[in-house]
């Protein structure tokens, strides 16, 4: 399978340092992003520890299926966060989101943890594949806000799942069939606190066959908006 790919990070605005770290790894079909948190050090610690460890547990030969492996990865990232809290006290709290893809032939299995979020965009249209582990996310489920006014929910930034936080992880696994042309997008919640998936539809759409411009231009609305939190976004198209 051969892959286009594009990445941004941006510290944004307001931020003094970028908590987020994302890994593109074409040759083993891995990409991941990661949302630290705990401030600006130890988040950023959180972030690259978590996926330092997870693609290169993901990428060496093991035995297991891919939901095993998957969930194996993303339990030794947490005890990873865990034992350097226990070397240095000054890390305490930190932990992280993450958000991976992992192709294997013509199917793509994912991990998630968190907010950070994975979209398949497809014959021109946009389909989200998580499901945010956030406070607001279940007051949406169960109804008691809607999807507009969790964007401006004064508990919009809690999460309800993280790795390095709590004892035991659990993250949620799918597995879907792919197609050449399909573009995945995964991201922060730097990019999707402002932007819904119509605006993120049509982000996708204008950039067309240009990776690069469109993962500058989803980071560059997160500015525009503000540009609050750290933006990450990377995009994977099938080339075939």
């Amino acid at each position: 399978m051969r892959f286009r790919t594009a990445a941004r990070s941006d510290v944004g605005l307001k931020r003094q340092a970028n908590e987020d770290f994302f890994a593109v790894k074409e040759a083993a079909g891995i990409f991941v992003v990661a949302d630290g948190l705990g401030g600006h050090v130890a988040g950023r610690v959180a972030s690259e520890l978590a996926v330092e460890r997870f693609t290169s547990l993901l990428a060496a030969p093991a035995e297991g299926g891919d939901f095993e492996r998957l969930r194996s990865a993303c339990v030794s990232a947490h005890e990873a966060i865990l034992e350097q809290v226990s070397q240095d006290s000054a890390l305490q709290g930190m932990g992280t989101t993450l958000a991976a893809l992992w192709f294997r032939g013509r199917q793509v299995a994912l991990a998630h943890v968190g907010d950070s979020r994975i979209y398949v965009f497809r014959d021109g249209k946009l389909h989200g594949l998580t499901f945010d582990h956030s406070l607001v996310n279940e007051m949406i489920f169960r109804g008691a806000i809607t999807s507009r006014q969790a964007r401006a929910h004064p508990y919009r930034h809690v999460i309800t799942r993280a790795l390095g936080v709590g004892g035991v992880i659990e993250p949620d696994t799918a597995r879907f069939e792919v197609r050449p042309g399909d573009v995945y997008l995964l991201c922060t919640d730097g990019i999707t606190a402002h932007m819904d998936n119509e605006d993120l539809a049509q982000v996708l759409l204008a950039g067309g066959a240009d990776l690069e411009a469109t993962a500058q231009h989803l980071v560059d609305i997160a500015n525009e908006c503000g540009g609050d939190d750290n933006a990450t976004a990377v995009l994977v198209e099938l080339a075939g």
